[in-house]
């Protein structure tokens, strides 16, 4: 199964945004929300000339699917298969649209043969309509954002000089103890506290090959800390941002990762510490940011973590 992050607009390129129990067309899909994982199922053989897909997303860590049942659109929360029936209430047949303009799409369900995804009257909503194959309102455009496996993570989503809350498996979040020069989690402290925001400054001149390069900063008591791995150790050190950083590796420059497609966990790899990776100890009763090594493939939950904008809270 092969995934495509992409951007759903109707037929009057209006970018819906899928929430739990309702569909808008009013805000920017480039936000959670909006981002919509086209999951191709090219294992199956589908109808003529159509590409049997499942489309789903992520919000705060759960993830819905479109469904077709009694002949109306919802969405689910679940899971989808690695190898589907090819009648299944999530599965749909995408079609290039008989129109002109050859970046539009039809989706005819796989379980009502004949009626396809369109919009409704008001433009607000999905809904399934019968024998409307060159029907305008079953016309949709897709803006595809990243394919691949680390596709969940879309760097243009970190904004600097905005305040984000590290989070691990476990809902703690990180927070700065300059006067011990560590970073720990806790679940119980305050949340809302300058300890608990920290900020990710891009440093784009490194070689993003390795995933987004970052400099993590804080600020405590007016005074500026950045998060540095050096000697094997992770430290909080008082200074600046620096203006450039001329080095190949630096202790200060993390690279963010995603795990894997169909996972918004992102990893935190060191840039001076070859294959290794934050982590918080579980030995330490104080879940000290550390670092820890990494080996390719293996989802280690103490080296997953999860980023959340509080510009706005």
């Amino acid at each position: 199964m092969m995934n495509q992050l992409a951007g759903i607009k109707n037929f009057q390129k209006d970018p819906f945004n899928f929430f739990p129990n309702r569909i808008k067309s009013d805000v920017d899909f480039k936000v959670e929300q909006g981002g919509f994982l086209m999951n191709i199922y090219d294992n199956l053989k589908g109808r003529t000339n159509g590409l049997p897909v499942a489309i789903s997303y992520i919000v705060r860590r759960r993830k819905y699917i479109l469904c077709v049942e009694d002949n109306s659109v919802t969405l689910k929360e679940g899971e989808l298969p690695d190898v589907p029936a090819e009648n299944s209430e999530f599965i749909f047949y995408r079609r290039d649209s008989p129109s002109e303009d050859r970046t539009s799409y039809t989706l005819e369900s796989s379980v009502k043969s004949g009626s396809y995804l369109a919009c409704s009257e008001d433009g607000q909503h999905v809904i399934l309509k019968p024998d409307a194959k060159d029907d305008r309102a079953t016309r949709f455009y897709f803006e595809i954002i990243l394919v691949g496996s680390e596709m969940l993570f879309k760097p243009d989503s970190i904004k600097e000089e905005t305040p984000y809350h590290i989070l691990n498996s476990h809902d703690d979040f990180l927070t700065a103890q300059p006067e011990e020069s560590i970073a720990t989690f806790e679940s119980d402290g305050d949340a809302k506290g300058e300890r608990a925001m920290f900020y990710m400054n891009i440093y784009r001149e490194y070689d993003s090959g390795n995933g987004l390069p970052v400099v993590f900063s804080c600020r405590v008591d007016n005074k500026n800390y950045l998060l540095s791995a050096a000697s094997n150790s992770v430290s909080l050190k008082e200074g600046g941002l620096p203006s450039e950083i001329p080095t190949k590796t630096s202790e200060f420059i993390f690279y963010i990762i995603a795990f894997s497609t169909g996972q918004k966990a992102l990893r935190f790899k060191s840039s001076a510490a070859q294959k290794f990776c934050l982590a918080w100890s579980v030995q330490d009763p104080k879940k000290t940011l550390i670092l820890n090594p990494y080996h390719e493939g293996v989802i280690n939950e103490r080296m997953s973590f999860f980023v959340e904008n509080q510009s706005n809270i």
